[in-house]
């Protein structure tokens, strides 16, 4: 059961490397995916919190 969670995180980190929209702010550390939000416009910051809180 666990391979196949760290699985999903190892296909979690390639999703966001792949796109243009996110950013990894930190390398995959067993578990944990570490990534942003980039978008078009300035005001990044309030909306990554609102994505941060709500995952």
């Amino acid at each position: 059961m666990m391979e196949h969670e760290l699985d999903l995180c190892r296909y979690a980190e390639q999703i966001v490397r792949q796109s243009s929209h996110l950013d990894l702010v930190y390398p995959r550390n067993a578990f944990n995916i570490c990534f942003r939000y980039r978008p078009e416009q300035a005001a990044a910051s309030p909306f990554n919190l609102t994505l941060r809180n709500t995952l």
